[in-house]
């Protein structure tokens, strides 16, 4: 409710009722995985007038958007991409999000808190070469992929459709050049739809 300033540590970890979170702008401080855990909630909310915290698709952010606090268990939806200019992913944020297919992690994050992407989390996870990331999976992630390999050449979100949105996703985070990614669809008979969308990117 509104007036609260403070939500404790854990103050809500492994509440299974609990579907979406909504913080007032009254709220100056979240406790360490306050929101983990939470097999149902698929959303969190904050009061755009917060001056510490705010929420983009339903994520958790700190006010400038360079810590991701907590993503919902439950979030759904395909691949979700961290947005560029995120430097720190927290602890427990991904904690049993076993509904994300696929994480893409960009260059700025240079820091992933405790069991970060820990529990029944299961899916893949896509970085750039000589990343942070890159670096970080190599003693504590078993499914990651450079997002300039083979394997990233198809179905890039695993959602069993390759189309515009698996296009975009690896050459927007690759640092192949242009022609090479449309010679690429032309070679494997994608969509000519997805063809033209790559061009678009590049025009």
């Amino acid at each position: 409710p509104e007036g609260v300033e403070y939500i404790g540590e854990k103050a809500y970890d492994g509440c299974s009722l609990i579907t979406a979170v909504s913080i007032p702008k009254s709220v100056l401080e979240i406790g360490k995985s306050a929101f983990s855990r939470c097999s149902k909630l698929a959303s969190i909310t904050v009061d755009s007038q917060n001056s510490a915290y705010c929420s983009d698709n339903g994520v958790l952010f700190d006010k400038n958007k360079s810590i991701l606090l907590q993503c919902p268990t439950a979030k759904s939806g395909g691949s979700y991409t961290i947005p560029e200019g995120v430097s720190e992913i927290g602890e427990m944020a991904f904690y049993d999000c076993k509904a994300l297919p696929s994480i893409i992690i960009p260059r700025s994050v240079t820091r992933v808190g405790y069991s970060a992407f820990g529990g029944y989390f299961d899916g893949m996870i896509y970085g750039c070469e000589d990343s942070f990331i890159h670096y970080y999976s190599n003693g504590y992630l078993s499914d990651f992929t450079l997002l300039t390999d083979n394997a990233m050449r198809g179905d890039v979100n695993r959602d069993s459709v390759v189309d515009i949105n698996d296009a975009t996703l690896l050459y927007q985070h690759s640092m192949l050049p242009a022609q090479y990614a449309i010679d690429y669809i032309i070679q494997h008979r994608w969509h000519k739809h997805v063809k033209q969308g790559i061009t678009n990117l590049y025009e």
